[in-house]
């Protein structure tokens, strides 16, 4: 969709567009087109911060729920009931419990921020074997490189693709 703001139309400009309005009736709707863009955006913004929370809630499931590797790591418990807590007051909001207006972007973003801070310690174990993990995969690709880098240079930089 193309977001950009139209610019208003000089009056020299408007005898070149014919129009059934006159000048004050288009600048009415010019400005009502651009504060429904408005209001478009915001509901876009508040749906991206809805389901960046929603999705922290069902990822962090999954991982209670699944058979993830290391699972074992994690604080089940605790993760459970931070995570239905947080998606209690989801479907709260979601079902009456708020309007548009008592739940904004930034509130999203709050309870998002809480959620992450709830997690911090139950899922740190796990956290830091993934870490450790994607370290160990880091450090064996760059020794990989390194040794096709080794063998390219002994064979006078040339590879050993067949060039028939």
């Amino acid at each position: 969709s193309d977001d950009a703001g139209l610019a208003p139309i000089a009056e020299e400009e408007r005898s070149e567009f014919p129009s059934l309005m006159d000048a004050e009736a288009l600048d009415k709707a010019m400005a009502l087109e651009e504060e429904l863009r408005e209001l478009d955006q915001r509901a876009r913004d508040l749906h991206a911060a809805r389901n960046a929370y929603e999705s922290k809630i069902f990822e962090t499931r999954g991982l209670v729920s699944g058979s993830k590797p290391h699972a074992e790591l994690i604080e089940q418990d605790v993760v459970r009931k931070v995570v239905d807590d947080a998606e209690a007051w989801l479907y709260d909001y979601s079902e009456g419990g708020g309007s548009s207006e008592s739940v904004t972007v930034e509130r999203f973003k709050a309870k998002l921020e809480e959620l992450n801070a709830a997690l911090d310690a139950p899922l740190q174990a796990y956290n830091a074997k993934l870490q450790e993990e994607h370290q160990r995969v880091e450090a064996e690709m760059a020794a990989e490189a390194q040794r096709a880098a080794e063998e390219l240079e002994a064979s006078g930089g040339k590879d050993d693709h067949d060039s028939r």
